[in-house]
Formats: structure tokens, C-alpha cells, sequence
């Protein structure tokens, strides 16, 4: 099992792989969003990211 790498660093990395070229093709205020969501952090258990 040591020598076996976790699924999900493996699906993770094939993820950003694709997604990382493609979101070259987003408009400059898309791009943003979308790498502002993937910096934060998980919202808490039975929240959201909308903030009061």
C-alpha cells in the first residue's frame, strides 16, 4: 500500500490538469471568481460563502 498513491491526489491533479488550460478561455472576471473559490477554504458544515 505504501508504494500505491491515494485516488485522490491522482483524480485532483487529472482535475486541475484540464481544468487550469480551459479556464484560459474565461473572461478576466471569471478567471478571478473562479480562482478566489479555489483558495478558499471548504464553507463550515450547513453554511455557504454568502456572507450576512
Amino acid at each position: 500500500m505504501a508504494n500505491q498513491e491515494m485516488p485522490i491526489f491522482t483524480r485532483t491533479f487529472e482535475l486541475l490538469s484540464w481544468l487550469l488550460p480551459v479556464s484560459n478561455h474565461f473572461s478576466r472576471t471569471h478567471r478571478h471568481t473562479f480562482t478566489q473559490r479555489l483558495l478558499l477554504p471548504a464553507p463550515p458544515a450547513g453554511g455557504s460563502y454568502v456572507q450576512p
